[in-house]
C-alpha cells in the first residue's frame, strides 16, 4: 500500500514524518506535565531544564545518526540538515537529552533532587512518545529488519530497500517491534508510579527506563541489517554502547550509599521487567524459528551475457554436469534473473553456512527444478517451478524452501531431474572449481 509522505494545504507542504515526530513530542510532554503538577514540582525550573533538553535531544539524535551512518553523508554534507528525510537516532536523542539535563544541573539551574524528579517524570512520557514516533519510520519505509516470511511480514518498496537486499520483498517490521516494546515499558513504569511502588525523585524509574529500553534495543538490533558493525564480533556499534552502559549501571550503582534503598527497589523491579522481556522475546523466537527465513532469491533483470562467470564440474550419481558457481552476495542476488537460458547445465548456489534459503522466480523467463543439497547429498527436489506470468506483482510470487537447512542449491532446467532420475539421497561431488 502506498502511503503519502507529505500533505499540502494552501500551498504549504507538511512532511508526515515531521508531523508524527511533533505529535510524539506533544503527547510525551503532556504526560510529563501531568506528573509535574501532581507531584507539585516547580514548572518554572522544569520548563527551563526541558528547553535545554529539547535542544540536546534534536542535536544528539541527528549527530548520532550521522556519525553511525557517515557513508550516507560524506559526499553531500548539506543532507545532514534534511531531517525530514529521516535519520533521527533515538539513542542519540536519549543521550543528548540526558547530557543536556546534566549540564543544567552543573550550571546550578537544578539541584540534585530536582534533577532526579525531572528525569523520573521524563521517563514516564518518553516511552509513550517513542511508541508514537516510531510510526514515522513506517511512513518513510525505514527501520525494517532482516528479510522474513513470517505472517506479520512487512512489504518494502524496491526504492526503499537497502543495497544487497533488492531481491527481498518482505522484512521484519522492526519499528513495530519497538512500538510494542516501548508501550510495554511505558505501561510497566506507569504501573509502578500509579501504585506507588516507587517514588518520583528516587531515580528508580529513570534507572528502569535506561535498563529496560537499553535491553530492548540491544535485542532488536540483532535483526537490523543497516547497523554499523563493531569489529568482527557481529555486534553493532549501538549494541556495544548499550551493553557497556547496562553493565556500568548494574555494577556501579550498588557502590553509592545514597542509592541503597532505591537499588533494592530497582533491582527487584528490573529483574521482574527483565523476566517479562525474556519471556516475550523467547515466545517470538520460538515462533520465528518455526518459520523459515527468506535468505536468498532472484533479483532484478541482469545481462544475458556472462563473461565473468565461474564454472565447475559436479557429479550427481553417475551424471557429470558443468555448472556455474554462485557464491557471493551479489551473484546470489542476481541468480538467473533476466536470462533466457542458464548458459550451462545448471547454476549452483553455495552458502558459507547451512541455512533455510527462500527462492522465488522474480524476473525469471523459464521454468526450473530446484535441487536442495546438504552434507554432499540431495535432501530434496522441488520440480517444475514455473516462471511468473507477465505482470505478476512481487507479493503474489510464491517462495520455495528446502526441507532442511542446506549448504548448496542447484538450479537446472525444468524436468531435468526426472529425465535423469535423480533421487533424495544421491551423492553430490563438486570437482575442479574454477574450470
Amino acid at each position: 500500500m502506498e502511503f503519502p509522505t507529505q500533505l499540502s494545504f494552501f500551498g504549504i507542504t507538511l512532511h508526515l514524518y515531521g508531523m508524527i515526530i511533533g505529535l510524539a513530542v506533544v503527547v510525551g510532554w503532556q504526560l510529563v506535565e501531568k506528573v509535574l503538577k501532581k507531584e507539585q514540582i516547580s514548572e518554572k525550573n522544569a520548563t527551563r531544564a526541558f528547553a535545554w533538553m529539547f535542544g540536546g535531544v534534536i542535536v544528539g539524535a541527528r549527530l548520532w545518526h550521522v556519525a553511525t551512518d557517515w557513508r550516507l553523508y560524506q559526499n553531500n554534507l548539506t543532507e545532514v540538515l534534511y531531517v525530514w528525510n529521516g535519520g533521527l537516532s533515538i539513542l542519540g536523542a536519549i543521550f543528548g537529552g540526558f547530557l543536556a539535563l546534566g549540564a543544567v544541573k552543573k550550571l546550578h539551574i537544578l539541584s540534585a533532587k530536582q534533577f532526579w524528579q525531572l528525569t523520573d517524570a521524563l521517563v514516564l512520557g518518553l516511552p509513550v512518545a517513542q511508541a508514537i514516533g516510531r510510526g514515522a519510520n513506517w511512513v518513510n519505509q525505514e527501520l525494517y529488519g532482516l528479510p522474513t516470511d513470517l505472517p506479520w511480514k512487512l512489504f518494502i518498496g524496491p526504492e526503499h530497500r537497502l543495497p544487497g537486499y533488492e531481491q527481498y520483498a518482505f522484512y521484519h517490521p522492526l519499528f513495530a517491534y519497538e512500538v510494542l516494546g516501548s508501550a510495554v515499558l511505558a505501561g510497566y513504569l506507569w504501573f509502578l508510579y500509579r501504585r506507588r511502588k516507587v517514588e518520583i525523585g528516587q531515580g528508580v524509574l529513570s534507572l528502569l527506563y535506561v535498563l529496560g529500553y537499553g535491553g530492548l534495543r540491544f535485542l532488536l538490533d540483532f535483526l537490523r541489517i543497516d547497523k554499523r558493525l563493531y569489529g568482527t564480533a557481529g555486534l553493532g556499534v549501538n549494541q556495544v554502547v548499550l551493553l557497556v552502559l547496562i553493565l556500568l549501571l548494574v555494577n556501579m550503582i550498588p557502590i553509592s550509599t545514597t542509592w541503597k534503598q532505591r537499588v533494592g527497589d530497582a533491582k527487584r523491579w528490573f529483574f521482574t521487567l527483565l523476566l517479562g522481556l525474556v519471556g516475550v522475546a523467547g515466545s517470538v523466537g520460538v515462533l520465528a524459528a518455526q518459520w523459515p527465513e527468506v535468505t536468498s532469491s532472484k533479483s532484478a533483470s541482469g545481462p544475458t551475457q556472462f563473461p565473468d562467470r565461474k564454472l565447475s564440474r559436479v557429479q550427481v550419481g553417475q551424471q557429470a554436469l558443468t555448472v556455474e558457481i554462485v557464491d557471493t552476495p551479489e551473484k546470489i542476488t542476481q541468480g538467473l534473473s533476466g536470462r533466457v537460458a542458464i548458459g550451462a547445465d545448471g547454476m549452483l548456489f553455495i552458502f558459507e553456512q547451512p541455512r533455510l534459503p527462500g527462492f522465488w522466480m522474480k524476473d525469471m523467463q523459464f521454468d526450473l527444478d530446484l535441487v536442495w543439497i546438504a552434507a554432499d547429498e540431495i535432501v530434496g527436489i522441488t520440480a517444475q517451478v514455473p516462471a511468473p506470468p507477465p505482470g505478476a506483482e512481487e507479493y503474489e510470487l510464491p517462495i520455495y524452501y528446502p526441507p532442511q537447512p542446506v549448504s548448496m542449491v542447484l538450479e537446472v532446467p525444468a524436468g531435468f531431474t526426472a529425465v535423469h532420475n535423480w533421487q533424495v539421497g544421491d551423492a553430490i561431488v563438486l570437482d575442479k572449481p574454477g574450470l
